[in-house]
């Protein structure tokens, strides 16, 4: 009895051995910055073979399309957020059934679109005669339009 036991032992203090180790090569990720409904491409950088790669909402820790496999170059997500939304990917080693988040995480920020409200806009006008400024406004702050 005391030798199964000992064997389970062993085998919880390997499998927490290799997953205590860094069995993956922390990556780079991209900040993406996008307007409202736009798409936004994150970029991991220099992917490693043999690791699979899925990105996942920080917040909930919601996994976010299908993961992707290291091939040595660089992976691509793509995500459309309404809001400005922050990521991170886990990373699989596959050989090792070992799972690490990347510490870089990607914040895609999402800015609003401007609207332009034009007033005066319809005039009619005569040769010679002086047209009403027309004035361009919109509903983001800081916005400026130009002519």
């Amino acid at each position: 009895m005391i030798k199964n036991y000992s064997y389970l032992f062993l085998l919880l203090l390997l499998s927490n051995f290799c997953c205590a180790q860094d069995c993956t090569k922390q990556k780079v990720v991209s900040d993406p910055t996008i307007c409202f409904g736009g798409i936004a491409t994150i970029a991991l950088s220099s992917s490693e073979n043999g690791v699979s790669y899925q990105l996942r909402e920080s917040l909930t820790n919601n996994d976010i399309g299908t993961a992707q496999i290291g091939d040595g170059g660089d992976l691509y997500f793509t995500v459309s957020p309404g809001t400005t939304t922050t990521y991170k990917i886990v990373a699989y080693h596959i050989p090792t059934s070992c799972a690490v988040d990347q510490t870089d995480e990607s914040t895609v920020t999402v800015n609003p679109v401007p609207n332009a409200n034009a007033t005066n806009s319809s005039q009619t006008i005569c040769s010679g005669t002086a047209i009403t400024a027309m004035v361009l406004s919109g509903s983001v702050a800081s916005t400026t339009f130009n002519w």
